[in-house]
């Protein structure tokens, strides 16, 4: 067993493929999946459930993908230690859910080295919010931006984010969808039931509408809808980049609120990289040229 193999393991549990896995290790499927094989061969039992739809854990897996996660964790947080002896201070570890890279983290990042231009950040990007926090309760990152929050030792609201309805095609007139209107249409759901999105859509929908396709995450639910699966609901943050799409606003608005959460703060730079997050809500970092522009053609606006 190789830190290596445990690293190609815990990407496939993470992207939910084979495929998208290699994809992000820049590997073939055939290296990845001879190296997973040879892992539960060390293991002496099966980790993965390999199916049409991707991978899931066994009952095995689940429990070896937790330690997983600490061990490799633990090889990174040893290679950041010597480098920082080396290069001086340690950079910030953090995790965020991947579309916010593209929406709301350059805007912090200025602020945040406009105080520290010497500071330094590592950031991993995470598909689900539940991966997200389990990579901080095992200290592969330290800060976490995402939709879940509770039983962290440090947290707070970062503000709300608007939640649109994502089709392939204008579903009414004004663009405007009401909770009764969106029970008649056939949804791209998501996989996990401890999904963020799923949760609400449940809440709203209570069971009435026709689930036509499941989704690992919002990224993959945006493309289902502009192949015309069915309509999604996504943060208006990340359906705002795939200029194809119909963008609907509901009627009352949904909106979803976004955390900084850590499971302590043990060092300045931290400390100050947070005084940056908790200082400027996610509405004042709204993209305004882009949100304008909707408003005027296509009816969305920002809640508030």
């Amino acid at each position: 067993m190789s830190l290596r193999q445990l690293e190609y393991f815990l990407a496939a549990l993470d992207e939910g493929g084979i495929s998208r896995a290699a994809e992000q290790l820049f590997i073939t499927q055939s290296a990845l999946s001879q190296q997973i094989h040879a892992l539960e061969r060390s293991v002496g039992t099966r980790l993965l459930h390999r199916g049409r739809d991707g991978v899931r854990p066994t009952a095995a897996g689940a429990a070896f993908a937790q330690h997983a996660r600490t061990a490799v964790a633990s090889a990174r947080q040893a290679w950041l230690a010597a480098r920082g002896v080396a290069e001086g201070a340690p950079p910030i570890r953090l995790g965020l859910l991947s579309y916010l890279i593209d929406s709301y983290l350059p805007a912090y990042l200025r602020q945040w080295l406009t105080r520290q231009p010497d500071a330094r950040l590592i950031v991993r990007a995470f598909v689900q919010d539940d991966q997200l926090l389990v990579s901080l309760d095992c200290g592969e990152v330290e800060v976490a931006i995402g939709p879940s929050h509770t039983n962290r030792a440090f947290s707070h609201s970062l503000g709300t984010e608007e939640l649109v309805v994502a089709n392939a095609t204008r579903l009414t007139e004004d663009r405007v969808l009401t909770i009764d209107r969106m029970a008649t249409l056939d949804w791209v759901h998501y996989v996990s039931p401890r999904h963020t999105l799923g949760r609400l859509l449940d809440q709203v929908l209570n069971g009435t509408s026709r689930v036509v396709a499941r989704a690992p995450q919002a990224t993959a639910a945006i493309h289902l809808a502009r192949a015309g699966v069915g309509a999604a609901l996504v943060p208006y943050a990340l359906a705002r980049l795939a200029p194809d799409l119909v963008l609907h606003r509901v009627d009352p608005p949904m909106v979803r609120e976004l955390f900084v959460v850590s499971q302590a703060v043990r060092r300045q730079e931290v400390a100050s990289f947070i005084n940056v997050l908790t200082a400027t809500s996610l509405v004042e970092l709204a993209p305004r040229p882009i949100r304008r522009e909707v408003t005027a053609v296509d009816g969305i606006t920002a809640a508030r």
